[in-house]
């Protein structure tokens, strides 16, 4: 099953547009990271 929203990272006072895809299949748990800005930090 694929998903896909639009939504919006904030730098700053500035928001920036951001895609999200998530496909759900059956197996191992995976998680990949794809198209990252050099330099980006994600806290989750």
């Amino acid at each position: 099953m694929l998903a896909t929203l639009s939504t919006l990272a904030l730098t700053g006072i500035e928001a920036k547009p951001v895609k999200v895809e998530v496909d759900i299949q059956n197996g191992l748990p995976n998680f990949d990271e794809v198209g990252m800005k050099v330099g980006m930090d994600i806290k989750v």
